[in-house]
C-alpha cells in the first residue's frame, strides 16, 4: 500500500496535478483538508461590543467536539470561560463575561481541531484584537510646576499634565509623593490633568512625584512608562542661630550662669533672621516657669519677654530655645540655653539683720519718759523685753500712753505699708492675759527706710507668770517687701518673753 502512494504521488506530479487532486489522494478517504474561510473578530480589529458573540467558519464541517476542545480565547488577565454552539460549519462562541479593558485578546483555532472526516487543520488559526476602540497608551507631558524647579510657593496647586482624559481612581495607586504629603486630588474639566492641593502649606524642602504604570486613562489604558518630577518650595535654606539673648543690659552667656541680673528686667533674644513668630515663642522657654508677655520688633528677628510678675529675687533661671523655625521654615542651626541668677544689688531679698529694745530716757515707767537712742544687747530667740524701759508717747503731763520701742535693722530700704500689713505680735503664753498689741510702725525715712521701730502697747504693769509672744515678719512673695519689691525669703519668727 505504502508503494501505491509514492506511486501516486510521483504520477500526479507528472500530470501538475493542482494542490486538492493531490489532497484528495493523500487524506484519508479522500477528504479535503479543514481552513478557516472567516471568523469575528477578524485579526486586528478594535472595539468588540462587551456582549457580542465570537465566531469560526471553516470551509468543512467539524468534528465538534475536538474543534471546541481546541479552541481558546484569552488575554493578560487569563483565559475566558464561554459556551459554544453550531450553526453547520460555522462555531459561536459566548463569553461567559464581557470583553473589555485595553489588554489584547486572543482567539486560537488549534492546529489539533479536526474535520468531520478526521482531518487536522494545517497550522493553529490566530486572530488578535481589542475589545476597546482606545487602545492608545496615556503619556505624561509636563506639570506645574516644572520637573527641576525652585521657589514653588507653599500652598500652591499641582498640575500634571497627560496627553488624553485619566482615570482619577488610578492616581490613588498610581501617584505618589515623596517625602508624604496629605492631598486632594483633582481634575480639570477634560480630565487630562491631575490636580494635586496640599491640605496645608507645604514645608520648604525638596518634593518628588512619581507616576507608575498603575496610572490609567479614561479607558483603562496604562500610562506608558513611569514619570516623574521634583520641585523645591522655598529659595531660603539657610538655618538661623540665636546671635545673642541679654537681660535689660546684660547679656547672657551660653551655658554659662550669668550673676548680676536685675528680676525686673525683660528678656530679649535676636535671631540672625525674621523668624516663623509662633514656631519661636513655642520654642523658647524659662525654668524655673514665669509668666511672660511676648513681642517682636517690625523685623521680626527679636523677641522681647516682659515678666508680669517680675521673676523671683536671688534665683537661677534657665532661658532655652529649642525648635525654633524662620520665616521660610527652616529650623534653629542649634539649640541653646542661658542660665542665669537674679542677684542684681537691686534684686537681693531683705534681711533682718538685727533687733534691739531702746532704753528709755529716764527708765522706771516715768511721764513723759523719752527714748534715749541707746539700745539693748541684739536680741535672740526667748530673749525677756524690758518693762522698765516704757516710753510715754502722749507728751501731756499726767495723760501717759506707755509703749516699748524695738528696733528692727534691715538690709534693705523697706516699705512702711508693706511693713504695716505683714507684722504680727501675737501671745503664745499669756497667764495674765496682758494682751499686748502693735501700737504703731515707723521708718527712719518715713514712708521708707532701713530701719524699723515697733512700738508695743501693754498694759504692761502687773504682768504675772512668765508671758511669751511670738514676733513674725511674714515672708514670700506676699511678704514685707522692699523699694524694689523684693520680699523676705519666707517668715521671721522671733519668740521674746516679759
Amino acid at each position: 500500500m505504502k508503494i501505491l502512494r509514492i506511486v501516486l504521488i510521483a504520477l500526479a506530479s507528472l500530470l501538475h496535478c493542482k494542490e486538492d487532486t493531490l489532497n484528495r489522494l493523500l487524506l484519508p478517504a479522500g477528504g479535503s483538508k479543514p481552513g478557516v474561510l472567516a471568523s469575528y473578530p477578524a485579526a486586528g480589529m478594535t472595539g468588540i461590543g462587551n456582549a457580542e458573540n465570537l465566531w469560526v467558519v471553516f470551509n468543512t464541517k467539524m468534528d465538534e467536539q475536538r474543534t471546541q476542545s481546541a479552541f481558546r480565547i484569552s488575554s493578560s488577565a487569563g483565559p475566558i470561560p464561554g459556551a459554544f454552539r453550531w450553526e453547520g460549519q460555522k462555531m459561536i462562541f459566548s463569553p461567559a463575561r464581557g470583553l473589555n479593558g485595553t489588554q489584547e485578546f486572543s482567539m486560537v483555532v488549534g492546529k489539533e481541531a479536526e474535520s468531520s472526516s478526521g482531518i487536522d487543520l494545517s497550522d493553529d488559526f490566530i486572530v488578535r484584537f481589542h475589545a476597546s476602540n482606545d487602545t492608545t497608551e496615556p503619556v505624561f507631558t509636563g506639570s506645574i510646576p516644572q520637573n527641576g524647579s525652585t521657589g514653588w510657593a507653599a500652598g500652591g496647586d499641582i498640575l500634571l499634565r497627560f496627553s488624553e482624559a485619566m482615570d482619577l481612581a488610578s492616581a490613588g495607586s498610581g501617584v505618589t509623593i515623596s517625602p508624604y504629603i496629605a492631598v486632594t486630588k483633582i481634575q480639570d474639566e477634560d480630565r487630562s490633568q491631575i490636580i494635586l492641593r496640599p491640605a496645608s502649606p507645604l514645608a520648604n524642602g525638596t518634593y518628588s512625584i512619581q507616576m507608575t504604570t498603575q496610572l490609567k486613562d479614561a479607558a483603562g489604558n496604562s500610562l506608558r512608562e513611569n514619570a516623574s518630577i521634583s520641585f523645591t518650595v522655598g529659595s531660603d535654606f539657610s538655618r538661623p542661630t540665636v546671635l545673642q539673648a541679654s537681660s535689660g543690659f546684660t547679656n547672657l552667656t551660653e551655658g554659662i550662669r550669668t550673676d548680676g541680673v536685675d528680676r525686673r528686667s525683660n528678656l530679649t533674644v535676636t535671631f540672625s533672621e525674621p523668624m516663623d513668630r509662633i514656631s519661636a515663642e513655642n520654642s523658647v522657654s524659662i525654668s524655673p516657669a514665669a509668666p511672660g508677655i511676648k513681642t517682636w520688633n517690625t523685623a521680626g528677628d527679636i523677641l522681647t519677654i516682659v515678666f508680669s510678675p517680675y521673676l523671683n529675687s536671688q534665683t537661677e533661671y534657665t532661658l532655652t530655645i529649642s525648635g525654633a523655625k524662620d520665616a521660610a521654615g527652616n529650623y534653629l542651626l542649634n539649640d541653646c540655653s542661658f542660665p542665669f541668677f537674679t542677684n542684681a544689688g537691686t534684686s537681693l531679698r531683705p534681711e533682718i539683720l538685727e533687733i534691739r529694745q531702746e532704753i528709755a530716757s529716764p527708765s522706771g515707767i516715768v511721764d513723759n519718759a523719752a527714748g534715749s537712742g541707746v539700745f539693748s544687747a541684739s536680741f535672740s530667740d526667748y530673749d525677756v523685753v524690758l518693762l522698765s524701759e516704757q516710753i510715754d508717747e502722749n507728751p501731756a503731763a499726767g495723760s501717759s500712753v506707755f509703749t516699748i520701742h524695738l528696733r528692727i535693722v534691715f538690709s534693705n530700704s523697706m516699705v512702711r505699708t508693706s511693713l504695716l500689713a505683714n507684722t504680727y505680735f501675737t501671745p503664745v503664753i499669756d497667764p495674765s492675759a496682758a494682751n499686748v498689741q502693735i501700737y504703731d510702725i515707723q521708718l527712719d525715712g518715713g514712708s521708707v527706710g532701713t530701719i524699723m521701730t515697733l512700738k508695743l502697747q501693754g498694759p504692761f504693769p502687773g504682768l504675772t507668770g512668765i508671758p511669751v509672744y511670738k514676733l513674725r515678719f511674714a515672708g514670700g512673695s506676699g511678704g514685707i517687701q522692699d523699694t524694689n519689691g523684693n520680699t523676705l525669703i519666707s517668715d521671721f519668727v522671733l519668740y521674746v518673753s516679759f
